[in-house]
């Protein structure tokens, strides 16, 4: 049996994941019999069980049953016990490329993919289907509140957040694909930046339908390059299909106009941020030109917020509260970045910074964030102010760490 034929058993080795626990909910919503394991307990496992998910906590090979599909998540290791198990009864193994392959397959696909932005543009995408009236199916790494949770089957198109990490994406044929970035990322896996952005390329000459870059990112501009089809530009510059302009961005929102051949689009965010306004730039061509309407677009893009996207972690930016009780979180500090070019917009954003690094030799990250600051070095005013940690991890170096003090 296929993995999304109504009926198939599937055994999900890593189900409690951010990933892994959204295609269980897609798998249950498609008709299968899901079951998996995971270390520990978590309030992600209790609600898959409200579903109907067979969870297990801790890995054995009495948890695998006689399923017909056993998928896994990055994390576990080719001689799982789970893995060895449901080999050896005859269990068809997928990896997440493969999964990502068969989804595909099964229903046309709507990717969002970069080295940053992928869950929040895949969540911008939600809500503007969800805006017109669509019942698209999603898949990502975290809930969209306000729509559902981090895993949809729905009816037509799928939303789909494409990984790169460890190959992911290497089988998947979208129908559309939106590009927001390419940066080093993954070089443990793809070795070199130029066989990363081959990689994209390739993605890019696997879909079916249109694509849309963001034309300002060089990684983007070089990925076009190398790719052998036509893409739809957008971007700030004069000859980008799509044209952005008049961006305001303050302390807690943003919002922008599109222009594109025939009509110019007036958008408003919930968000802040620059790297916010490109990836809703992204997000809006891409409907376009598969045929959503703008005044959905709008809406959908309006609707989603900074506490929209239901990823608290430790890479992520959260405000804590004021003192008296009231809770008032900046925007910017919702963000989750791996990567210098959006932790630099969000701070752009914020009101005066002064930064307190850890260990001294975290000057990268410290120079960085003080470029982005109007007056890092501008004293407290108020013992009242609200204190924010922020933790931003590089792939190519070492962890950093850093206080930021909102003013």
């Amino acid at each position: 049996m296929t993995l999304f034929e109504p009926g198939v058993s599937v055994h999900v080795v890593g189900v409690g994941g951010a990933g892994m626990s959204g295609l269980a909910r897609l798998l249950v919503e498609s008709g299968a019999v899901v079951s998996g394991s995971d270390l520990v307990d978590s309030s992600q496992l209790e609600s898959l069980r409200t579903l109907g998910v067979t969870v297990a906590v801790g890995h054995d090979a009495t948890n695998v049953g006689q399923p017909d599909v056993v998928v896994w998540s990055p994390a576990i290791a080719s001689d799982n016990v789970e893995l060895v198990a449901a080999r050896g009864r005859g269990a068809t193994e997928l990896s997440r490329a493969e999964v990502f392959a068969a989804l595909a397959r099964a229903r046309p696909v709507i990717g969002l993919t970069g080295t940053h932005g992928k869950t929040t543009a895949t969540s911008m995408m939600v809500h503007v289907m969800a805006a017109a009236g669509r019942d698209a199916g999603h898949l990502l790494g975290a809930d969209v509140l306000g729509v559902g949770a981090n895993g949809h089957w729905g009816s037509g198109e799928v939303i789909l957040e494409v990984d790169e990490s460890y190959g992911t994406f290497s089988l998947l044929e979208p129908r559309a694909l939106g590009l927001l970035n390419v940066e080093a990322d993954h070089l443990d896996h793809y070795g070199t930046l130029a066989a990363l952005e081959s990689a994209f390329a390739q993605l890019v000459d696997r879909t079916t339908g249109p694509v849309v870059t963001w034309s300002d990112d060089a990684g983007c501009q070089r990925v076009a390059r190398l790719a052998s089809r036509d893409v739809v530009h957008v971007g700030t510059r004069n000859a980008d299909t799509w044209r952005v302009s008049d961006v305001e961005v303050s302390r807690y929102d943003a919002r922008f106009l599109l222009s594109g051949p025939d009509e110019v689009l007036e958008l408003a965010l919930q968000v802040t941020g620059a790297h916010n306004v490109a990836d809703a730039a992204v997000v809006a061509v891409l409907a376009r030109v598969l045929d959503v309407a703008p005044d959905a677009i709008h809406a959908g893009l309006g609707n989603l917020d900074s506490l929209t996207i239901g990823r608290p972690g430790p890479r992520g930016m959260q405000g804590l509260p004021r003192p008296g009780g009231a809770s008032r979180r900046h925007p910017a500090l919702d963000n989750r970045h791996r990567s210098f070019a959006p932790l630099s917009s969000s701070l752009r954003s914020l009101p005066l910074l002064r930064l307190q690094p850890k260990r001294a030799s975290l000057h990268r990250c410290r120079d960085d964030c003080a470029e982005a600051a109007p007056d890092p070095a501008r004293p407290l005013n108020s013992p009242e102010e609200s204190v924010v940690e922020c933790q931003v991890i590089g792939q190519s170096f070492a962890p950093t760490y850093c206080h930021l003090l909102l003013l």
